[in-house]
């Protein structure tokens, strides 16, 4: 059996899942409120203590009392978390199935609570974050997840015929949209380039183009970062390296920010969304517009004037319609953001790579020997 044709199964296995048609209004939403009702349902805190065997303080969760137990859903916008009222304190589970984790954003959920509230936290997702986890917190996949359901379903419990055979199903969904992704990330290998329209079908498209910028992302952070930090020292330019997702498009930035304060002065970048490769700078200020911009950088070498006859910009092609586009903001943030973008021909991150660190060092020596 070839990989197109498994895929294809797979898909048509999620397709027929009704479980799987219901979980599409809200991903993480879903799945948080059907282990909420488990955790509500399963006596024996099998469940629970999948999410909070706390080894590092030698507490069994499977003893808590019961009695003094409370779920909450997004109390403090946490996904879901379980107080332990006999010994007052908060288990967080934070759920990542359709968005990337983000370090600050788990640690955040424990300054939220009251000194000592703080009991465990489990942070869910399909595949390894990127980033070590805190202490006090650990990573559940969810293969784990449908593992632990799927033995809990073999041993005496106290669900009735039907709730077994719905969480059977959901064990199912649950091992196909991981295959489904681990198929993804195997088959995607080093590039940005690749036909999401199976995935779209499922509408798993989106998660995977995130999966696949933060892996760009990653690559990026190993490859050239450690260089370019160096290179700013004593410019008072800092690099910033992130990922993001807008217009049903991935979003990868690699930017050289300098701050003056509350508001960013002005950036020089590298910004990658679809097949557009873009240049882009900005500046803040109410005294200044995006041409004032443009005219700055095209005097130093950053950007170019457009070739409207060939539609080409730095030698390459192009469909934008004037000299570049454009970002503005409003007088709380007086932001004018401009860009140039050529089409991407070479998706592999090799490429990419050689293209962003020859560009981000010419960013570098504008920075150095001009006023920008």
């Amino acid at each position: 059996m070839d990989s197109t044709f498994k895929i294809n199964d797979v898909i048509n296995n999620l397709k027929n899942n009704p479980l799987f048609s219901m979980s599409l209004g809200s991903k993480e939403l879903f799945h948080t409120n059907f282990w909420a009702w488990i955790i509500e349902h399963d006596e024996t805190n099998t469940f629970l203590a999948l999410f909070f065997n706390d080894k590092d303080n030698n507490r069994d969760i499977k003893n808590i009392n019961r009695k003094l137990m409370w779920i909450d859903r997004e109390k403090y916008n946490m996904d879901l978390s379980i107080w332990d009222g006999e010994n007052e304190q908060r288990y967080i589970i934070e759920n990542k199935i359709k968005s990337m984790p983000r370090l600050d954003q788990i640690i955040d959920y424990q300054g939220k609570l009251e000194e000592g509230e703080f009991g465990y936290g489990a942070l869910t997702g399909l595949i390894d974050p990127c980033f070590k986890m805190p202490f006090g917190w650990h990573f559940v996949k969810y293969s784990e997840i449908s593992d632990c359901l799927k033995g809990m379903m073999k041993t005496p419990n106290d669900f009735s015929k039907y709730e077994q055979d719905t969480i059977l199903q959901y064990c199912n969904m649950i091992e196909n949209i991981t295959l489904l992704v681990n198929n993804f990330v195997i088959t995607s290998g080093e590039s940005l380039e690749y036909d999401y329209a199976r995935l779209a079908e499922i509408r798993f498209d989106d998660l995977c183009r995130k999966i696949k910028a933060n892996d760009f992302v990653n690559y990026l952070n190993k490859m050239i970062k450690h260089e370019i930090d160096e290179k700013l020292i004593g410019t008072g330019y800092k690099a910033d390296l992130w990922s993001s997702f807008s217009r049903k498009d991935s979003i990868i930035d690699l930017r050289l920010v300098k701050d003056s304060g509350k508001l960013t002065e002005k950036l020089l970048g590298i910004q990658i969304q679809g097949n557009q490769y873009r240049l882009h700078g900005s500046k803040k200020g109410t005294d200044i517009k995006c041409d004032d911009v443009f005219e700055d950088l095209k005097n130093l070498g950053w950007f170019e004037e457009y070739n409207a006859s060939s539609k080409t910009i730095f030698g390459k092609k192009t469909k934008m319609i004037n000299n570049y586009c454009k970002y503005e903001g409003g007088p709380g943030d007086p932001y004018h953001f401009v860009y140039q973008y050529y089409i991407i021909e070479d998706f592999s991150y090799d490429s990419l790579t050689k293209n962003i660190s020859e560009n981000i060092n010419k960013a570098i020596d504008i920075i150095r020997h001009s006023q920008f």
